[in-house]
């Protein structure tokens, strides 16, 4: 008496049983049907690559693509990035799993025109990319199967280049899942409403060419103030800290050499200790406050001073010439209100003349980086050859963002709606290189 494979996995292993499928397989040269008994793993393995040949699920897709529109060198890529990550995040091997997506991939091709819920979202309350996703989901229920964080992120990371376009994250995930579609010219557009989208990754930059002169123009200006205007701005700090010192001049030891070293110039109000390179390593001059403070705190009235001191010093050490970053930091830290909105307003090329009059409505409620970026970003609006409607910037790994838009044509209406949003912005500010005015971080 012939044994199933499963009888024999069970006598040989002592196990339970395993699952075990029958195959008829019928070939058409030559004729012949076989039966074969084997694992359903096995057995699903076959059916679902079976059923890849049967569907055609890369035909689908390439439609899915078509309808986002995206041109012939585009569909090159995509079609097997998509499938890649759908056989990454899916068992493909499950005929069912292939026959839901393609169903799923089938609704939103067809009913792409009926969605509202790219739009819908595009208000200033929505901080997260996925809320459109959710709402495409709902429209569509078929679609729920797309609900697989692995595949999503994959999605949305996709970068490549459409001839000398660059097509950046989240272009080909928002334009599968929307009524969006990619256009020839500019990163995402609405038809239904006739709306362009600027979409910007974590650390996009805000405007082009127009922005980078004007702040390139401004960083020499910064640089021509900065040097005579930074030494005098250390001397004053270090003529606070002179008065502070003055209840060690009875106490002074020799119990914690770094601290006393430094204590000793401060006493004799000597502005040679600017030159120390010590000033400018955090963690030694931490750990030096941290020991003085055991060696004096019962001889002073207040025991916290070692370190109250040793935090100025730090912060005074940091204030130095050095790279784009550090100057333009170092400049708004050290620089009067009236002349630093001054040199704010310089970072835009435009010539409104209220514009300083709206950066001095925010100047207290926002950072210098945060002000200099939601002028270039107007900027980049008003002048761009690209005109978009709206800006969105999101972070591709927590998938937070902030929405700008709709702009107008009135320059000063639209910096002050990017100034009220400035506030969720971490800029970074440089020229780029050249590439670009400052990088903008959600």
């Amino acid at each position: 008496m012939k044994k199933t494979l499963a009888e024999i996995y069970e006598n040989l292993y002592k196990q339970d049983k395993i699952n075990e499928a029958v195959l008829d397989v019928k070939f058409d040269n030559p004729p012949d049907q076989k039966t074969i008994r084997m694992s359903d793993v096995y057995a699903r393995q076959i059916l679902g690559y079976a059923g890849r040949l049967t569907f055609n699920i890369e035909e689908y897709v390439l439609n899915w693509v078509k309808k986002a529109g995206w041109a012939k060198q585009a569909q090159e890529f995509l079609v097997p990035a998509i499938i890649r990550a759908l056989t990454e995040s899916y068992d493909l091997n499950d005929f069912d799993n292939i026959k839901n997506l393609i169903n799923a991939i089938k609704d939103l091709t067809e009913n792409k025109e009926n969605l509202t819920s790219f739009i819908d979202t595009l208000i200033p309350e929505n901080d997260n990319l996925l809320v459109f996703f959710s709402q495409t989901l709902s429209t569509i229920p078929s679609a729920k199967i797309f609900n697989n964080k692995d595949f999503i992120d994959k999605i949305i990371k996709f970068e490549f280049s459409e001839g000398k376009v660059a097509v950046g994250p989240g272009e080909v995930f928002i334009t599968l899942f929307s009524e969006v579609v990619n256009p020839q010219i500019g990163d995402l557009y609405i038809p239904g409403v006739e709306k362009h989208v600027e979409l910007k990754s974590d650390g996009g930059r805000a405007g082009k060419k127009n922005v980078i002169q004007a702040a390139l123009n401004t960083f020499k200006e910064i640089r021509k103030n900065i040097g005579s205007t930074l030494e005098s701005y250390k001397k004053d700090r270090l003529d606070q800290l002179f008065d502070m010192v003055e209840p060690f001049r009875d106490i002074i030891n020799q119990k914690n050499i770094i601290f006393n070293r430094l204590l000793r110039l401060l006493l004799n109000k000597d502005y040679n200790i600017l030159n120390e390179k010590i000033l400018s390593q955090p963690a030694s001059l931490r750990d030096a406050g941290i020991r003085a403070e055991k060696v004096y705190s019962l001889e002073l009235d207040d025991p916290e001073l070692p370190s109250k001191i040793i935090r100025e010093l730090i912060n005074i050490g940091q204030l130095k010439e050095g790279g784009e970053t550090v100057d333009f930091r170092t400049y708004f830290n050290i620089t009067p209100e009236e002349q630093a909105i001054d040199m704010l307003r310089n970072f835009s090329p435009s010539r409104n003349p209220n514009i300083k009059n709206i950066i001095k409505r925010h100047y207290n409620n926002l950072t210098p980086e945060q002000i200099v970026v939601s002028l270039q970003i107007n900027d980049y609006q008003h002048e761009s050859s690209e005109k978009f409607d709206y800006i969105v910037y999101f972070n591709q790994n927590n998938k937070k963002m902030v929405v700008i838009g709709p702009f107008t044509t009135n320059y000063e209406f639209n910096l002050e709606m990017v100034l009220s949003v400035a506030d969720k912005f971490k800029p970074s500010i440089s020229t780029g290189g050249g590439y670009g005015g400052g990088q903008i971080y959600i």
